[in-house]
């Protein structure tokens, strides 16, 4: 069977050491250990690793360690991925002082990744995003895209 291609925003990595959120760091070391044993492709992006890097020690040296535990696939932000973000941002689907969250997705549309992985539920994992994004997907010819918490992935299985 095929395994479910997954796009990781930097949401993901960050909760594994949240122990402000306890539930969602449960989650997410659920998560990553199915991930460490090859169940998904995982892709990121230069974005996803450049706000890794811009984090505050110990954190960083601590989400580079977990970065190096799996095997991922860094995408590249293409003309293409931008010019479906902007779609994003001009449609007033997420604002344009969030522009990143919208390159996340249209990286993963651009891509034909199967889902995105995230905890970001204001910009990201929310039926309003998901519904609108879609809509520019479709009328772009690009397919649909979900959206998913670690949790919401775990019962793919």
């Amino acid at each position: 069977m095929k395994r479910l291609s997954l796009y990781l925003d930097t949401s993901i990595w960050n909760f594994y050491f949240a122990k402000d959120a306890p539930v969602e760091m449960e989650h997410t070391i659920e998560f990553f250990n199915e991930a460490k044993k090859r169940k998904y492709d995982l892709f990121i992006s230069a974005l996803v690793l450049s706000e890794i890097l811009d984090a505050p020690e110990p954190r960083k040296s601590d989400l580079l360690n977990l970065l190096n535990g799996v095997e991922v696939v860094n995408l590249e932000i293409t003309a293409e991925v931008r010019g479906l973000a902007n779609k994003y941002l001009s449609n007033k689907i997420i604002s344009e002082n969030y522009e990143d969250d919208a390159i996340h997705i249209a990286l993963a549309v651009v891509n034909r990744i199967d889902l995105i992985v995230s905890w970001n539920f204001k910009h990201m994992v929310n039926v309003r995003v998901n519904r609108e994004v879609n809509g520019v997907n479709l009328m772009e010819g690009y397919k649909a895209i979900e959206i998913r918490t670690p949790l919401e992935v775990k019962e793919y299985d």
